[in-house]
């Protein structure tokens, strides 16, 4: 494979998208972000039973940096705008290898 060379930026969803041919005709596209920021965020809301972070009716149970539900749309075929992609991110979010995207120690759901 070339090196990479970078395609888009977006500011918004902090995803950087780079080109990198592979010298015969093909490429792949390689999007990264920094989740550093949201993890921390996670973090710092973590313990408890979630009732500190309630907003009226709502509850922040967890935050899931943009680039993790692409890579799962990728790799798991979530689709996370669908009734069931959603009932699939709770069984991930409840997970312990994700506990670092929820907020409280609670089982969503």
């Amino acid at each position: 494979m070339g090196s990479r060379v970078l395609f888009d930026h977006d500011a918004a969803t902090g995803t950087s998208t780079y080109f990198e041919g592979d010298g015969n005709g093909g490429f792949t596209l390689h999007t990264v972000a920094d989740c550093a920021p949201v993890l921390d965020a996670n973090k710092s809301l973590t313990g408890g039973n979630g009732r500190e972070h309630w907003k009226g009716d709502f509850r922040k149970e967890a935050s899931i940096p943009a680039v993790i539900l692409v890579k799962w749309l990728a790799e798991d075929g979530i689709e996370f705008w669908t009734p069931e992609g959603q009932e699939r991110i709770v069984r991930k979010l409840n997970d312990p290898d994700y506990a670092y995207l929820k907020t409280a120690d609670v089982m969503i759901g």
